[in-house]
């Protein structure tokens, strides 16, 4: 899937849709509260529904309440969180990818797993250069999600690229990945 470079100029189109005056009005009191333009809003609820709404149920994705997701995870064993991790990474994650972005490769899964993180709110910050990308992730799940998703990361990394540096937390894991070696140094930061 093409991913423009940010600095590139887009080409846009204007369209207009006939929306409820209620929808409307919340969707401007929430742009406006996010200090956005209505159009720069609706266009990342555009982004999102075609970057993560339209594909991930279909692959198996359902929305989890946080805390009923950290209490089941926290009733596991350090072992099955890692087996759970490898298995999902091996067998899950190549197909879940290739469905919502039609190829399975590092830049696909960092872009799969950015969507993820906005769709879930996660507070987090990815940044690039021509020799790293860095991730840290905070998600006040525990430390048990903090290691199943380094192990996550882990197994695909090493899959797909090169073996990440990776450090967590109770609630936040940081992970790096040598860009050159991935063959993604020009994917959106």
């Amino acid at each position: 899937m093409y991913r423009p470079n940010l600095r590139e100029k887009k080409i846009t189109e204007g369209v207009s849709f006939r929306l409820g005056k209620d929808l409307l009005d919340e969707l401007r009191l929430e742009a406006e509260q996010k200090q956005i333009s209505l159009n720069t809003f609706a266009n990342q609820i555009f982004r999102q529904f075609m970057d993560w709404h339209l594909s991930a149920a279909k692959a198996g994705w359902v929305p989890v309440q946080r805390e009923m997701l950290r209490s089941m995870i926290d009733k596991s064993s350090d072992e099955d969180i890692v087996m759970l991790a490898e298995n999902i990474a091996r067998t899950q994650m190549p197909e879940f990818i290739l469905l919502l972005r039609r190829e399975y490769d590092f830049a696909s899964f960092l872009d799969v797993m950015e969507a993820w993180m906005k769709v879930s709110q996660f507070p987090y910050n990815h940044r690039s250069n021509d020799d790293k990308h860095l991730f840290v992730i905070q998600h006040e799940l525990g430390k048990k999600w903090s290691l199943y998703m380094k192990k996550l990361f882990e197994t695909v990394c090493e899959e797909l690229a090169s073996r990440p540096e990776i450090s967590m937390t109770d609630n936040t894991i940081t992970v790096k990945v040598d860009a050159v070696k991935c063959g993604v140094a020009s994917i959106r930061p």
